[in-house]
């Protein structure tokens, strides 16, 4: 069921343009890079107001009134571009196994840890057991 809405969604045109777009894709990501920067950061400005600790002269309702619509903002850009990056690149058979390839990577470092310099220029991987 999951994979059958997976498959549906990855195939929309505007899902394909964006992941297989040249700047598109960057540019999404630069965004939603620069709206957790906005909503962090002017959370951490009221929070420090809050404490005390700087913007003491400003009153608290003047600056939550000036400060919150950005946060807002910053958090509508969040889930926007976030919706758009997750639909764009997380649709693929790849991110399906990711689950799948977490519960078996302990079985391919079998090496416990340590690095085994005979295997860096094997030309053919072991086979793993």
């Amino acid at each position: 069921m999951l994979e059958g809405l997976v498959t549906k969604l990855a195939d929309t045109p505007w899902s394909i343009a964006l992941h297989e777009s040249l700047y598109m894709y960057a540019i999404t990501e630069s965004t939603h890079v620069l709206s957790i920067m906005l909503f962090v950061g002017t959370i951490a400005m009221v929070d420090l107001r809050l404490l005390g600790i700087s913007y003491t002269r400003v009153p608290v309702s003047q600056m939550l009134s000036r400060i919150l619509p950005w946060t807002v903002a910053g958090f509508a850009m969040l889930v926007i571009t976030g919706s758009m990056l997750f639909l764009a690149s997380a649709f693929t058979r790849e991110t399906l196994l990711s689950k799948e390839m977490l519960r078996n990577s302990p079985r391919y470092d079998s090496g416990g840890g340590r690095c085994d310099a005979a295997r860096d220029f094997h030309p053919r991987p072991r086979r793993v057991p």
